[in-house]
């Protein structure tokens, strides 16, 4: 029986903590329905964050800089997950940033 594994990552604002008006940046890793959040040690004003993109929102140089770090935490995170396939399955699986799932192992 093959067992299928599900991985995702978004980025959330906590908008439960907004200080001064800016609220922390976390990313949200889930694999197989396990949930963790990962502080990324960032501040962003409430209201330049997009909820629904997971970015933030604007063509300033602020808010260019913090989506580039965004992309290089998604990029890492991603590059991380593939290690750990490979090292459990013994092969290298690439893996997109658009791709939620990697393919079965055959």
């Amino acid at each position: 029986m093959k067992t299928r594994s599900t991985f995702s990552l978004l980025f959330w604002a906590n908008t439960s903590r907004i200080k001064n008006g800016q609220v922390p940046v976390y990313a949200r890793i889930t694999v197989n329905g396990k949930r963790t959040n990962l502080s990324l040690q960032r501040r962003l004003p409430i209201s330049s964050w997009d909820a629904d993109k997971g970015k933030a929102r604007g063509s300033k140089q602020q808010a260019r800089l913090f989506n580039k770090y965004l992309e290089q935490v998604r990029a890492k995170i991603y590059e991380s997950y593939e290690d750990l396939l490979s090292a459990k399955f013994g092969q290298s699986i690439p893996l997109t940033s658009e791709q939620s799932e990697p393919p079965l192992p055959v």
